[in-house]
């Protein structure tokens, strides 16, 4: 109740807060395609806003759950079955993926933004969105996945649904546009398989490390 009371509350504020602007630039701009682009600035800015959110509330918390359960065994001296987090390991998870970010975020951006398919601000905000609100609906529910995957996953629900209208569009006989660079498609599905037994090798090995050394 009080998340879709504080929600309810942001949303009324921020459509009070852009709906002048949108309007002014609907009468402004020009009646094609681009000129609808150019209305969804806006919107795209609270979209990517309401990811990166999203993100925080899931990926940051896939990334300190681990280490909140060691200071609590620590502090308390036994294993508990619930942990509280203390601010101090909630500002470090949100460093460490700001510096992240700034570090290797790049390319990253570059293939999720460039090379799968062709975005503007229309299919960027539609991404967006579904993203945003499958990773907040996995977070109430508990449920530790990744923001990447659900956002490629957007991508190419995006790309796919281009070239579907594309080549409903054209007549027979014409060669059919391909919108989506499967090959990359394939490595990135690939590389999300081959990364969960590796790091669960890389993870035993270091365990196994420890304990020698202990």
């Amino acid at each position: 109740a009080e998340a879709a009371g504080c929600g309810a509350l942001v949303a009324a504020l921020v459509f009070a807060l852009t709906r002048a602007p949108i309007a002014r630039a609907a009468h402004a701009g020009s009646n094609d395609k681009e000129g609808v682009n150019r209305l969804f600035t806006w919107p795209l800015a609270c979209a990517a806003a309401l990811l990166s959110f999203a993100h925080g509330a899931n990926d940051v918390a896939n990334a300190i759950g681990p280490l909140a359960a060691i200071y609590e065994a620590v502090a308390a001296g036994e294993v508990a079955a619930q942990a509280a987090t203390p601010l101090w390991i909630l500002v470090l998870g949100g460093a460490g993926l700001a510096a992240g970010l700034a570090l290797y975020g790049g390319r990253l951006i570059r293939t999720v933004g460039h090379e799968i398919t062709e975005l503007d601000r229309m299919r960027a905000y539609a991404i967006s969105m579904a993203a945003a609100l499958t990773v907040i609906v996995a977070s109430q529910l508990g449920m530790p996945i990744s923001t990447t995957h659900v956002a490629i996953g957007a991508v190419l629900g995006v790309g796919l649904l281009r070239e579907h209208i594309k080549r409903r569009h054209l007549a027979a006989g014409t060669r059919q546009p391909v919108l989506v660079r499967r090959t990359l498609c394939a490595k990135i599905v690939a590389a999300w398989i081959v990364t969960v037994p590796a790091a669960a090798l890389l993870g035993a090995l270091a365990f196994r490390v420890l304990q020698w050394l202990a």
